[in-house]
């Protein structure tokens, strides 16, 4: 896991929200 800093949101943190999005589609595609 990304480091917490003060008040900001990690890139990790969006890199991996970017992905999960990704994921949900290509199972939806999948089905």
């Amino acid at each position: 896991m990304g480091r917490r800093t003060n008040g900001k949101i990690p890139q990790d943190f969006r890199a991996g929200k970017l992905l999960f999005i990704v994921f949900l589609e290509f199972i939806s595609v999948s089905l």
